[in-house]
């Protein structure tokens, strides 16, 4: 009896001292929602893999529509421009599987992952972005190319020279002056670059942009001007004898209107390519830097994904064949292009004349005097 009046004792004190059910509950239901806000929540997880997803999908559509004639000009013409191409979709595939990884896979729940996200994102996007302006450097070549190596290309070297020293100040400016934190209200990854980095990446773009196609229209712009006369090259030269398998028209304009449109497009192409950019850069200005780092990855990531369509579409089409154009120029003018040099004296040409004569011709017999 006594054991069990013990019993029933400690029951009573251990009922009274223990916390209500609901208790519990409101203490779970906490400690659930401050786990759950700790990195990236599921809804927002699901909406970046559908954007990584349908990108994917139109870079790899784009990618196969023109994967042989870039396999071709890879490995037999090996033409540059078509390795900028390449590249830039290759870098721009790996970001968006990587910035996938890092969201929807990690969730950037600790600084660490915070801090990974920071460099990729700035890495990938400026790798990209320098992609593209030695791009465009490139295509200024191409109109030269016929008559002078790159060496020897002033405007190439100085176009070159212009990207390299710009391009690479404001990304070292930027690498310098990162920002990422681990905000404390909503336990999410926070990350971009300083405000007033911003502004000079937003300057350098613009002008390298209007200056490589400011240059690239300018070289170009005798071609679409003289009528059946090109200045690019002997392709593009107005061809008078022709064989009976091949005519050309008699306005000689077909190269030229494709030409034009090159010209447009790489126009349009130009304020397009900025557009994306600029909004990216006054987003960290606005947010000092401090934007939701899954947020930062989607708007690069757009921009990227962006500046590739660009791309395509400028070197697709009528425009794609005035590329070409240029591209074939470049290979067949330097064995056409007429070189230029001093006119020989005329006692030069008559000791070539007698040498010639004397080595080619059969030996005589001369008459004893």
């Amino acid at each position: 009896m006594k054991s069990i009046g013990w019993l029933l004792l400690v029951s009573h004190a251990s009922a009274q001292n223990a916390p209500d059910l609901e208790t519990y509950r409101l203490a779970a239901r906490r400690n659930e929602n401050e786990w759950m806000i700790t990195g990236e929540p599921t809804r927002d997880r699901t909406i970046f893999t559908v954007i990584s997803l349908v990108s994917m999908f139109l870079l790899s559509l784009l990618l196969g529509t023109r994967l042989s004639s870039l396999k071709h000009s890879l490995l037999m013409k090996r033409n540059i421009m078509t390795y900028h191409v390449s590249g830039l979709y290759l870098v721009v595939l790996v970001y968006i599987v990587v910035a996938c990884v890092m969201v929807s896979g990690q969730g950037m729940w600790n600084y660490s992952l915070c801090v990974a996200g920071t460099w990729i994102c700035l890495m990938f996007y400026t790798i990209a972005k320098a992609i593209i302006y030695t791009y465009l450097v490139e295509r200024v070549h191409v109109v030269r190319a016929p008559y002078l190596r790159r060496r020897d290309d002033r405007i190439y070297l100085a176009c070159m020279g212009m990207v390299i020293v710009l391009y690479s100040a404001v990304s070292l400016n930027s690498y310098l002056h990162p920002v990422t934190q681990m905000e404390d209200y909503d336990g999410r990854c926070h990350f971009g670059i300083d405000g007033r980095t911003a502004i000079p990446i937003i300057a350098v773009n613009l002008f390298t942009d209007l200056v490589l196609t400011g240059v690239f229209f300018y070289l170009l712009r005798p071609v679409v001007r003289q009528r059946g006369m090109a200045t690019v090259s002997g392709f593009l030269e107005r061809s008078k004898v022709v064989g009976p398998e091949r005519q050309e028209p008699d306005d000689g304009t077909a190269v030229q209107k494709n030409i034009r449109t090159l010209l447009k497009k790489s126009i349009i192409g130009s304020i397009l390519i900025e557009i994306p950019t600029a909004a990216n850069m006054i987003q960290f200005y606005v947010t000092e830097g401090k934007e939701l780092g899954m947020i930062c990855l989607a708007i690069c990531m757009f921009d990227v994904v962006w500046d590739t369509l660009i791309i395509h579409w400028l070197t697709f089409g009528s425009s794609g064949e005035a590329e070409k154009n240029l591209t074939r120029s470049t290979q067949s003018s330097r064995r056409t292009v007429p070189i230029q040099v001093p006119a020989p004296a005329a006692s030069a040409i008559r000791r070539e004349i007698t040498a010639d004569t004397i080595t080619n011709a059969p030996p005589r017999q001369y008459d004893c005097v």
